[in-house]
């Protein structure tokens, strides 16, 4: 069961999906208010530690030379009430870059 503070049919859904679903705040620390278990592949972390932030936020994933730029560009898209894709890499609980 993931880290899911919702109806119990939407956790199941997520526990199904592949990769990383989450749904989050448009906030400086990107807060977590949803976060599938598919977190842990992809950054190391169990999805319990990003929800609400307990123990990293999902901002401090964000690569440190990538993240003005992922900021920016969400402000923008959200202004501007249009859709959005990006490029960018998170760093992993290992240290590791991933291009997400």
């Amino acid at each position: 069961m993931s880290s899911v503070t919702t109806q119990p049919d939407l956790a199941t859904l997520l526990s199904n999906l592949p990769g990383m679903v989450y749904r989050c705040r448009n906030d400086a620390q990107w807060t977590m208010e949803i976060v599938s278990d598919g977190c842990l592949e992809l950054t190391g972390h169990p999805s319990s530690a990003l929800l609400f932030n307990r123990d990293v936020a999902y901002a401090d994933l964000i690569h440190v030379d990538d993240r003005d730029r992922v900021w920016d560009e969400v402000q923008a898209a959200l202004a501007d009430r249009r859709p959005f894709r990006l490029l960018y890499r998170l760093v992993t609980a290992t240290a590791q870059d991933k291009w997400v």
